[in-house]
């Protein structure tokens, strides 16, 4: 996570006991007006995917702006440390009720057996009620410098998410882990 005032890249880090844990240097994999949410998936053959979402900011950009976008999409490796932006997106927001504000936490899950479905569930999010006043979130805070000197980022992120944001969990279907198709919401409240 790097200031408040810079798009989110997805980075790596490693450990020896799966609690502890070390960044490793260098960038993973870095676009749009920032990703996140990332959910690394082996595959056949030696590959893996990765699935975030990526946002995509207004034209008066991240620092100032309002985010219009925040869909899904995918990268390929064969190493686990480069990656390839696939073409196209894996889902788009917007698409349904209640995901005005962008689709996060896309975990894919393959078939168990040849000719099944894959699964993804996401989390697709309902902005606030108008009137509603909403902390700003550091991930895109005004570039301040008591944005960048949060040290808490998380107690800042969670004002921000529980001023009246709604978000609920999805299913959505798909043949090749590429093209999907919604199922409809199974959590909500």
């Amino acid at each position: 996570r790097g200031p408040a005032t810079e798009p989110t890249v997805i980075r790596s880090a490693v450990s020896t006991d799966m609690i502890n844990w070390e960044h490793e240097d260098g960038i993973r994999l870095q676009g749009f007006d920032g990703l996140g949410g990332p959910r690394y998936l082996p595959l056949p053959g030696g590959r893996s995917r990765l699935y975030c979402f990526a946002s995509k900011f207004d034209s008066t950009g991240l620092q100032d702006g309002s985010r219009v976008s925040q869909s899904v999409v995918s990268a390929l490796t064969s190493d686990g440390l480069t990656f390839e932006m696939e073409p196209g997106y894996r889902m788009r927001d917007k698409q349904a009720d209640y995901d005005d504000i962008g689709i996060t936490a896309a975990e894919v899950i393959p078939p168990r057996t040849e000719g099944d479905d894959w699964s993804m569930v996401f989390s697709a999010w309902q902005g606030v009620s108008p009137g509603t006043d909403v902390p700003v979130h550091p991930s895109g805070g005004t570039g301040s410098a008591a944005d960048e000197g949060s040290v808490d980022f998380a107690t800042a992120s969670i004002a921000s998410d529980i001023a009246g944001y709604r978000s609920r969990i999805y299913m959505a279907y798909s043949p090749d882990g590429m093209e999907w198709r919604r199922a409809g919401c199974i959590v909500d409240g």
